[in-house]
């Protein structure tokens, strides 16, 4: 036996439950890496997810992450607020 955590995903085969540091590491190249595309939370958070990979605060992980990445506040969209 493992000490691994799976969560049963709705439309998904199992979802790998990864501790702190892991996550961050994901985030990292899904965001950064190879592949990397500097996505939005909402495309960070599928691809996660389609990664087969998840943990309770993924979407305010990407989304805290995508706002601390100086190229994505450089060079992203700007938002309007009004």
């Amino acid at each position: 036996m493992t000490d691994e955590l799976f969560k049963h995903g709705i439309f998904t085969p199992l979802l790998k439950c990864l501790t702190a540091s892991q996550a961050i590491y994901v985030v990292e190249e899904i965001h950064r890496g190879i592949c990397g595309m500097h996505s939005g939370t909402r495309s960070m958070v599928t691809r996660v997810l389609r990664a087969g990979y998840c943990w309770p605060t993924l979407k305010s992980d990407c989304q805290v992450y995508m706002q601390k990445c100086k190229e994505c506040q450089q060079f992203g969209k700007r938002r309007l607020t009004g």
